[in-house]
């Protein structure tokens, strides 16, 4: 925290109920939105959030390219295997 700087902060208590506790929102310095409306845009902002559907966990696209790289891996050594074959006969 910067001493002798002011923000200006919302504060929603209870956004979603069930995960969290509260979420603190800063205001840009050049926002003239007065509380009330301050508030409002907060609770629409956190309504947009959607969580995950279902409860499937997010699996980051690193995870995927790993799988592909496994799966292209496991492909190539089934192909070299197969050329040793046939050019032993």
């Amino acid at each position: 925290m910067l001493k002798g700087v002011t923000r200006r902060v919302v504060e929603v208590k209870n956004p979603d109920g069930r995960h969290f506790e509260r979420a603190v929102l800063y205001l840009k310095p050049e926002s003239d939105l007065c509380e009330k409306d301050a508030e409002r845009a907060a609770k629409q902002y956190l309504d947009g959030i959607d969580p995950p559907a279902d409860g499937i966990p997010y699996r980051p696209p690193r995870a995927i390219f790993a799988a592909l790289c496994l799966g292209l891996l496991i492909t190539a050594a089934a192909l070299a295997a197969v050329l040793i074959l046939y050019t032993k006969m």
